[in-house]
């Protein structure tokens, strides 16, 4: 099925072990079920506030604004709130040298050339 595109920020978490976004982006997208995947079954998460919830993996294009272009995996999940998107470490960190100046306010991203 082919899939629409939404502009949207995201948080940036190197404390996150995957990218997890909210169902209503998958809506957005057009992934009407995030439960019906290719790509196996749900995993469980928890929450900062240690809540357990459900998150679904998809391969989804993603794009940063002239800059980069990338293909990854993102679990989709009903347990988080509206528009929340969650860049980790696996699916976003692990394509990047990222570098992080707090004093500066400055985040840099250098794509990893990856052949997958």
């Amino acid at each position: 099925m082919a899939r629409g595109s939404v502009e949207t920020d995201a948080l940036i978490d190197s404390g996150a072990t995957r990218s997890l976004f909210s169902a209503s982006i998958a809506q957005l997208i057009g992934i009407d079920d995030i439960a019906d995947t290719e790509l196996g079954r749900g995993e469980p998460f928890k929450s900062v506030a240690g809540e357990s919830f459900m998150g679904y993996p998809h391969k989804i294009g993603i794009a940063i604004p002239r800059m980069h272009e990338f293909e990854t995996i993102v679990y989709f999940s009903r347990g988080i709130p509206e528009g929340t998107a969650v860049l980790g470490m696996s699916g976003f960190f692990d394509r990047f040298i990222v570098t992080i100046d707090v004093n500066k306010e400055i985040v840099e991203l250098i794509p990893i050339d990856r052949k997958n």
